[in-house]
């Protein structure tokens, strides 16, 4: 795991732990470098990288010094030193990163192997180059790229943090480098503020030029999908994203963006605690520098920040946000578009339940009404106003006192009353051209069921009817 502690110069070696990595050739290219017109050189080997670096071998280490005068040490590390030197043909100045086999050991040499393979594959304005390794039986030389200006922690040290406008310019820079690496299939894993170094220093005239370094932790994936996840744990404990305990992939780096962007705008002290305190409660922005920043600023930062990798913006929304373009994203993330679109399918659904519901609860309402209608409508008031529901076989009383009874075809049977509002199909009804003797003598019983039963319940009438029926025998004798 790499060490949180700073190096003390730009060009410093790298003195971390490495995780382990597939091991690349070193294998040179034909291609000639300023460094490659003597003649007591021996011809590069040929590689078939896609950027021409030279790699040659020389049998001692004092054969460097005909090729590069030595200036001054401007970094040293668990492995070597770094010096600025200057090409004795060309005049050209440049950093030479001197390792020291030995110290190195079997996983420095298969870092170092690493990190030239990377440098073969890239080549963007805001990546630094390597122009040619020279190896030796004891030493293996990078000839690199001299930036004069530092890095960005050096800066942060003199100025205590970057206006916005400056932070937007190395944050641009910063997040184009690392959308040109993802491209290639590259994943740094050890971004921060000691490995961003600095072309010249920055002044009013020269603005901040940053240049990404420092690919000893890099991996290579075998394409550029996102279901290709690693699991090595490495890299600068401030600047880890929390999935980094697991599975991750790509998003890493972009965590480690919103760190160094974090520490840009405030003067926040260099440590773990930032980073721990975001990954429980998210960016607070509590220093009093975030008053002058602007509210796209923080924006990006929340989105950079955020827990959930799946939420994360790539490298390249990052660099499509408001605050880079001055204009609202058409297409923020795909997850965070669907995330909106299941909320709005939720809300949906749940109207529909609601109007379900209250359907439901009017077709109740709806039916009692019915069945008071239909109560109401078979009872009949008294005097009181109350209503009296009539009793008995159903049948209408005439004037005379008797009581005119139907019977129901045999075949049919009471209907019932149904709610009003409720359609009902009328059951067709089945006749008989033949008359049923059943029926008849059930219709005369009931008949004569019913006169029994008006004579028994209108005595006056029964008299009235004896005496009519013997003053018929007399006028008949």
């Amino acid at each position: 795991m790499a060490s949180p502690a700073s190096k003390p110069s730009s060009h410093a070696l790298n003195g971390k732990a490495m995780s382990p990595h597939t091991s690349a050739s070193l294998a040179p290219s034909t291609a000639t470098s300023p460094s490659a017109s003597s003649s007591n050189r021996p011809v590069p080997r040929k590689s078939s990288a896609e950027r021409s670096i030279n790699h040659t071998r020389m049998a001692t280490d004092e054969e460097i010094q005909k090729e590069y005068t030595y200036d001054v040490i401007i970094g040293e590390g668990s492995f070597g030193k770094v010096y600025r030197a200057r090409h004795n043909t060309t005049g050209e100045t440049v950093a030479i990163k001197e390792i020291v086999k030995e110290k190195a050991g079997s996983s420095g040499i298969r870092q170092l192997d690493q990190e030239v393979s990377i440098f073969k594959k890239v080549d963007h304005k805001n990546i630094i180059k390597l122009n040619e390794v020279i190896e030796s039986p004891k030493k293996t030389y990078l000839i690199m790229e001299l930036c004069e200006g530092g890095d960005l922690a050096q800066l942060l040290q003199k100025r205590s943090h970057l206006t916005e406008a400056d932070t937007k310019v190395v944050m641009k820079s910063l997040a184009e480098a690392i959308k040109y690496i993802h491209q290639q299939g590259i994943l740094h894993r050890d971004l921060k503020l000691e490995n961003i170094l600095l072309s010249e220093v920055p002044d009013k005239n020269n603005p901040i030029q940053i240049k990404v370094s420092d690919f000893g932790l890099s991996t290579q994936l075998n394409n550029n999908s996102f279901e290709n996840m690693k699991e090595e744990y490495c890299g600068t404990p401030v600047y880890m994203a929390p999935e980094m305990n697991s599975t991750y992939s790509y998003l890493v780096d972009v965590w480690a963006m919103g760190i160094i962007m974090y520490y840009l705008l405030t003067e926040y002290p260099k440590d773990n605690l930032l980073n721990e305190s975001i990954k429980t409660e998210g960016p607070q922005f509590r220093e009093p520098q975030w008053a002058a920043v602007s509210d796209q600023a923080k924006d990006l930062l929340r989105e950079i920040l955020t827990q959930d990798p799946a939420h994360r913006p790539s490298s390249g929304e990052v660099l499509n946000h408001e605050w880079f373009t001055g204009k609202k994203r058409e297409h923020p993330n795909v997850l965070k578009l669907m995330k909106e679109f299941r909320q709005e399918q939720e809300e949906e659904r749940s109207a529909k339940t609601d109007d379900n519901m209250n359907s439901a609860i009017n077709g109740v309402a709806e039916l009692q009404a019915g069945d008071s209608s239909v109560e109401s409508s078979s009872g009949t008031t008294n005097g009181t106003g109350k209503k009296e529901v009539r009793k008995g076989s159903g049948g209408k009383k005439s004037s005379s006192g008797e009581r005119n009874t139907v019977t129901p075809p045999s075949s049919s049977k009471p209907s019932r009353l149904k709610p009003s509002g409720v359609s009902v199909a009328n059951s067709p009804r089945i006749t008989s051209k033949t008359p049923d003797k059943s029926s008849a003598i059930r219709q005369t019983n009931v008949n004569s069921k019913s006169s029994v039963s008006n004579s028994n319940s209108n005595p006056s009438a029964t008299k009235t009817n004896k005496t009519t029926t013997q003053q018929q025998k007399v006028k008949k004798k």
